[in-house]
């Protein structure tokens, strides 16, 4: 089973840094995930999570980033 999800914004406190999940993508017990932010430290960043249901528990099983100035 596939399902997508996008655009779901989260703003954090003070509202700086801004953070978006830009998109979720789901197969089973395995996930695929984006998240954009911007105004930390003044720069923006992409961060690419996969993810794997273990247990019946989602634990991210790697991260990678890129900044984008």
């Amino acid at each position: 089973m596939l399902n997508h999800y996008s655009q779901l914004l989260i703003v954090l406190k003070n509202q700086t840094p801004l953070v978006a999940i830009a998109y979720i993508d789901i197969s089973g017990s395995a996930a695929f995930a984006r998240a954009d932010s911007d105004g930390i430290s003044g720069y923006g960043f992409t961060d690419y999570f996969n993810l794997l249901k273990i247990q019946g528990k989602w634990q991210v099983v790697n991260k990678m980033f890129v900044s984008n100035y």
